[in-house]
């Protein structure tokens, strides 16, 4: 179930997840995972293509090759700081459903970004991370620096920097505006639910 409407806001940010994947991926499987983004969490904005030759986490090629490639899709909206830990675990679920012999075909990490940082959650604590909820941390790969503008932290994620990625990320934190958007977020019935929803205010 996608998420629900609340009263309740804090401040806004734009959601996305980035995928690795291999890169011989067909991308009839892209597409399919992009409808069950779309289905479990909600309606996605764009997606950017995919960037490849860089190199991945040790452990990421033992389980998914050493020939990996990243894709990242945006949602459409705003969306509540909370809601982040709930997309965590919803993507948790689908790559479960994608996998195969105990080996996932995607990893999935589900980020926020807004004109003061860009933070991924993750479901592994580190000194690095600080906890959102109980099971699901959150690390900060960006922040605004002197010249007010985001700059990029020393433990960014390099799928996160390489080619466009990085000024397709600066320009959709500038799309967090005091125009009138679809915001998602939880009220505390929903969040009990484990659901979320959408209205629409001016932001």
């Amino acid at each position: 179930m996608r998420v629900q409407p609340t009263d309740k806001f804090l401040t806004e940010s734009r959601l996305f997840v980035g995928v690795l994947a291999p890169v011989d991926c067909h991308q009839n499987a892209i597409d399919r995972l992009g409808s069950a983004l779309s289905r479990e969490i909600g309606e996605i904005e764009t997606h950017w293509e995919a960037e490849k030759g860089w190199i991945a986490p040790e452990s990421y090629m033992r389980e998914m090759g050493e020939d990996l490639s990243t894709v990242v899709f945006v949602f459409d909206g705003l969306w509540q700081p909370l809601n982040l830990a709930y997309v965590k675990k919803k993507t948790i679920r689908i790559e479960s459903s994608f996998s195969g012999s105990g080996l996932r075909r995607f990893n999935i990490n589900p980020g926020m970004i807004d004109k003061a940082s860009m933070r991924l959650a993750s479901h592994k604590p580190s000194p690095l991370r600080y906890s959102l909820t109980k099971d699901v941390w959150v690390e900060e790969q960006m922040r605004r620096g002197a010249s007010n503008k985001l700059e990029p932290l020393p433990n960014i994620f390099q799928e996160y920097v390489m080619g466009s990625r990085l000024e397709r990320l600066l320009d959709l934190s500038e799309t967090v505006t005091e125009q009138e958007q679809k915001v998602y977020g939880f009220g505390k019935r929903s969040v009990e639910a484990g659901i979320g929803s959408i209205v629409r205010r001016n932001v």
